[in-house]
């Protein structure tokens, strides 16, 4: 029990240094404090999510920024609200309804997605207001290619995945807004860190029920299944290799 509490610990650990990563590279978060300010010209910031309640005194989005409200979530502006040049994803709900000095949107795009609302007036100048927005219709599908859980990476690891990436107006960088484990996103994923803490379970199982001179770490994903009949013959597949598998009642 020792080792196994010590091991998802480790797994916990590196999961959160993992989003921190990403979070410092790919897109910053809103703090809950403060304005909201997108200005990639002058700010490290190319993409802002919010994924809480947020009132704000001024929200400027301008010079090629992205702004991602989550779904379920409301951003509240009471003063300014600009968005010029950049793009704005509206899950949840924008209100700019107490806005008192600007509430332009000029020469960008904003999607109110399916769900989404977007309360109070704007002045709209070249720029595209887009309601009802399906969420399958924004972003690109890009793949995250497998890793091998080991003992050495603390058995953090996954299958090949798919995400729904929203990229930044210079396509460098990128948040992904939702996960697939098939490429043709038929099969979501609703909760990442616990999809791939089932499969690494997996192959952590099986190094604690073996020796570890007899384990060996798997080359490849995928688990491995054995088949024992009982004249004693052994069958072994490679998951991953089996396209499908069909029961069929016979007499023995």
């Amino acid at each position: 029990m020792k080792n196994l509490f010590t091991s998802i610990r480790t797994l916990c650990l590196v999961a959160v240094m993992c989003m921190v990563s990403a979070n410092a590279l790919a897109y910053d978060v809103h703090d809950g404090h403060g304005n909201i300010n997108v200005n990639p010209e002058y700010q490290p910031c190319k993409i802002l999510v919010v994924d809480e309640d947020v009132t704000v005194d001024n929200c400027n989005v301008i010079d090629g920024g992205v702004l991602i409200i989550k779904e379920g979530k409301t951003v509240t502006v009471t003063t300014n609200f600009v968005c010029d040049n950049s793009t704005i994803y509206v899950y949840g709900t924008l209100n700019i309804e107490q806005t008192v000095v600007n509430h332009n949107i000029d020469e960008s795009t904003v999607y109110i997605m399916q769900g989404g609302s977007l309360v109070g007036s704007y002045d709209s100048w070249r720029s595209t207001i887009s309601t009802d927005v399906a969420p399958a219709t924004v972003g690109s599908i890009g793949k995250v290619d497998a890793q091998v859980p080991t003992p050495a990476n603390s058995f953090v690891g996954w299958p090949d995945y798919y995400q729904q990436r929203i990229y930044s107006t210079d396509g460098e960088d990128f948040y992904p807004i939702a996960y697939y484990e098939d490429a043709a996103c038929t099969r979501p994923i609703t909760d990442l860190d616990a999809w791939k803490t089932k499969y690494s379970n997996i192959y952590h199982a099986a190094y604690d029920a073996g020796a570890a001179a007899a384990y060996a770490d798997p080359t490849a994903p995928g688990v491995r299944m054995k088949v024992t009949k009982k004249d004693g013959k052994i069958y072994q597949f490679d998951t991953k290799e089996v396209q499908s598998v069909d029961y069929i009642e016979v007499t023995e």
